[in-house]
């Protein structure tokens, strides 16, 4: 066909994933909640880096009100939420609903 290369041979063995896929025996053993798992994607240090950084967009934003504050756990929150709508494939979710009763 045109514009479609043959193949001239085998593929050169750094080209070639040689790795069982699915959860490693040590992911079986350790992670045992799902905190557990996402602090493996995104560790306290960056949620620190992340909650700062908010912290100080807001106090940017917000200048009449010096007493905004976020905690980490609420940040891990939010996070999860966002996490778990993609998971979902909610593209269509309101943002005033991660707030929500």
């Amino acid at each position: 066909m045109v514009g479609e290369e043959e193949s001239t041979g085998r593929h050169q063995s750094q080209n070639v994933l040689t790795e069982a896929e699915g959860t490693t025996t040590y992911a079986k053993r350790q992670i045992l909640e799902a905190q557990i798992a996402f602090l493996y994607l995104v560790d306290t240090e960056m949620l620190f880096h992340v909650q700062g950084c908010t912290v100080a967009g807001a106090s940017r934003v917000f200048v009449d009100d010096s007493s905004w504050e976020m905690i980490v756990g609420e940040l891990q929150a939010f996070l999860a939420l966002v996490y778990v709508g993609g998971v979902k494939g909610g593209r269509n979710i309101e943002l005033s609903s991660f707030w929500s009763d």
